[in-house]
């Protein structure tokens, strides 16, 4: 599909496309892999060694996506933004459409927002709090991204992640010179992970 694309023989709307597929078979074969592995056995043992294989054809995935330039971000809006008014009910696209909005740093643009704020609407999560957080932080409402990352942090249950959320919440309230909140978030950050020096 890259290779196509960069031949003008495919639109970037093809790329986002083989993309996502890419990616959710990827994800499925992870699962499935892992499922395997925690059962044990013959089959078990081969899972393990193929979990290594799908972690690195994600990041070659990746790479070609985020390499291949079509992936932009007024790519990315002029194709999702006309789709909005019929999919803005379905969780799933508004899913992959935010993902791939925040991988392009498109996350400052009014589409963004629209997009996250309607999927949090619709089910609130912990990544989608977190979108809505750094979104108004860039716009310097900093007392909705207070509330957002305040949200973000309640949701996460995976450590690493809900470590990073604390450690970007002690930057905006460090921006504000409210240092014993910066104390205080930054501690939840090293509990979370204590490998991390930045807190």
């Amino acid at each position: 599909t890259v290779d196509l694309f960069k031949e003008n023989k495919f639109t970037p709307e093809d790329v986002i496309s083989a993309y996502t597929l890419s990616m959710e078979t990827i994800e499925l074969a992870m699962k499935y892999n892992k499922a395997l592995k925690d059962a044990g056995g013959r089959s078990g043992a081969k899972a393990e060694q193929n979990i290594p294989k799908l972690e690195t054809s994600a990041a070659n995935v990746e790479a070609l996506f985020s390499e291949c330039g079509a992936a932009d971000c007024s790519s990315l809006i002029s194709i999702f933004e006309p789709k909005f008014a019929e999919m803005q009910n379905d969780i799933e696209w508004l899913k992959k459409t935010t993902k791939l909005l925040d991988k392009t740093d498109c996350s400052d643009k009014p589409f963004f927002a629209t997009a996250a704020e309607q999927l949090y609407k619709l089910e609130p999560s912990a990544e989608a709090a977190h979108n809505l957080a750094r979104l108004f932080l860039k716009r310097e409402d900093y007392s909705k991204a207070d509330g957002y990352y305040d949200e973000a942090t309640k949701l996460q249950e995976e450590p690493a992640t809900k470590a990073i959320y604390f450690y970007e919440w002690s930057n905006l309230a460090f921006a504000q010179s409210n240092f014993s909140k910066v104390r205080l978030l930054s501690r939840e950050s090293l509990q979370n992970n204590p490998n991390d020096g930045r807190p």
